[in-house]
């Protein structure tokens, strides 16, 4: 009876795929560079550089500088404790894990701290620069990014002979920019702008993540007989993180086919407003709005008859309100005159007395005029003025023709710099301080004050009109004498306020 064997049982290491194995010093010495194993003084080391990226990420944000902020990405250590919480979930060390998720983000906490208080201490800004924004507006490429660096940073990190490709891993993925976007976002209390910039920097931890475990397994990094252990758990946590980067990923894919719908929708109305207008006519803005159609057209002679436009707006797009504006261009007369004797008299007479003026010393000629025989000069300058009769006989003289010389003369005195103490300076300051108060709660933005001591002229701009009734109150009591019986009336302080609203355009 020959000997049965029995069937052998194909574990998951036996797929070829995973059969190449790291060495045991060179699994160590990732451990070592992911700080899973950590050195001394890591903490330090690692809050100084992040701490110091976050700072150069946000002025370059503020200064609206890629080569900054691209700076402040070569300078982020963000990667390294991401990479590392791939690499415990896929080594099954998930308390591991735990602790470099905790690490991540106490980091990321942090970073947002330090933005915010770092927007507060600048300059304040109207609007957002173009690096803030774009920060701002993730989409469904972001996650693509995201998922493409962040194998390549797992695979450089395994890989000693590519590790040279992580600076550029760091600058595709792009962590700490993302943070200081949300600091100044929110230190500018713009939940919008929060949101999206919160949006992008989860995108890519998550696809980091997602893709890093699955790139740590296929390379070997993790142990055959610890893989045939805990591969169950490998995979509930790879399903896991899948569920994230799904979550995350549907609002940017949303997003990336609204974006494609409303550049067809642009590029539709503008093929319209092409075949419509006249040649001579420049368009200066289709867009396609939610709810709105905004046409501006420049051009000559009178404004078009845009009720075929409209039509076929409409009849494209439903019915949607459209905004028809049309700016007339002048055009130039072109003639071609012949140079009269009078007016070449004038030149010659104007360059005479140009002369004469030089001459002179600390003049200089403002205006001339020649009208027949009557000559007006405008000079100044320091001095006693020149003689009309000197400037009589040489015009005489020189040209054969009695003029009547008339000279205007201004005096110039030098002003010395001198400061000129402002009796108000202590009413507005208190206006001023009023004012931005009273803006901030209000959320306008105040583009002009005019305080006379007298009356407050202002002009505000904002997305919703303001209440006034707050500003007048503390006006009154801030610059009105209050009497002394609380039952007299008190008139109210002089204020008028100029509101116009605040529209965001659609990019």
């Amino acid at each position: 009876m020959s000997d049965i064997v029995p069937p052998q049982i194909v574990s998951p290491t036996s797929a070829a795929w995973w059969q190449r194995k790291l060495q045991p010093e060179q699994r160590q010495k990732i451990l070592k560079d992911l700080a899973i194993q950590k050195p001394d003084k890591w903490e330090l080391r690692f809050g100084l550089m992040l701490a110091l990226s976050v700072v150069v990420a946000v002025m370059g944000l503020q200064l609206d500088s890629a080569a900054i902020v691209i700076g402040a990405m070569l300078l982020a250590p963000l990667m390294q404790p991401v990479l590392a919480c791939a690499a415990c979930m896929a080594m099954g060390l998930f308390s591991k894990a735990g602790v470099m998720a905790i690490r991540l983000l106490v980091a990321s906490v942090g970073s947002v701290v330090i933005a915010v208080i770092l927007a507060a201490l600048l300059p304040e800004q109207l609007g957002f620069t173009e690096e803030v924004l774009s920060r701002t507006r993730p989409d469904g490429r972001d996650l693509i990014v995201a998922l493409a660096a962040g194998a390549a940073g797992a695979y450089a990190t395994v890989r000693e002979d590519v590790s040279s490709s992580l600076p550029g891993v760091a600058v595709a993925v792009a962590l700490v920019p993302p943070l200081g976007t949300l600091g100044i976002a929110l230190q500018a209390r713009d939940i919008d702008k929060a949101e999206g910039a919160f949006l992008l920097y989860s995108t890519n931890l998550v696809a980091i993540v997602l893709v890093g475990v699955f790139v740590f397994v296929v390379t070997g990094f993790v142990a055959p007989r610890r893989l045939e252990t805990n591969y169950v758990k490998v995979a509930i946590a790879v399903l896991g993180m899948t569920v994230l980067v799904s979550l995350v990923g549907w609002p940017l894919i949303q997003t990336s086919r609204s974006s494609a719908q409303d550049a067809r929708d642009d590029a539709l109305a503008l093929t319209i407003v092409e075949q419509w207008k006249a040649a001579t006519d420049s368009v200066e803005e289709v867009d396609v709005r939610d709810e709105q159609i905004v046409v501006s057209l420049t051009g000559r002679g009178q404004p078009p008859n845009d009720e075929d436009l409209r039509a076929n707006l409409l009849a494209n797009f439903g019915e949607k309100e459209v905004l028809f504006s049309w700016i007339q261009v002048g055009v130039p007369a072109v003639t071609t005159t012949t140079a009269s004797a009078d007016a070449m008299l004038a030149r010659e007479v104007e360059a005479f007395v140009q002369q004469w003026i030089d001459g002179l010393d600390n003049a200089r000629l403002n205006n001339f005029e020649l009208n027949g025989t009557s000559v007006r000069v405008d000079a100044s300058g320091s001095g006693e003025p020149p003689s009309v009769n000197e400037l009589s006989e040489l015009l005489d003289a020189e040209f054969q023709t009695a003029f009547e010389v008339r000279i205007n003369w201004g005096e110039s005195i030098a002003i010395t710099n001198q400061p000129v103490e402002d009796p108000l300076a202590e009413e507005r300051e208190l206006v001023s301080e009023i004012l931005d108060e009273w803006a901030a709660e209000e959320e306008v933005l105040v583009d002009k004050s005019d305080f006379n001591g007298s009356k407050l002229d202002v002009v505000v701009r904002g997305e919703q009109q303001p209440n006034i009734s707050d500003l007048q109150q503390a006006l009154n009591e801030a610059l009105t004498e209050q009497p002394e019986d609380p039952a007299t009336e008190v008139e109210d302080f002089p204020l008028s306020v100029l509101y116009s609203q605040q529209i965001e355009l659609a990019g």
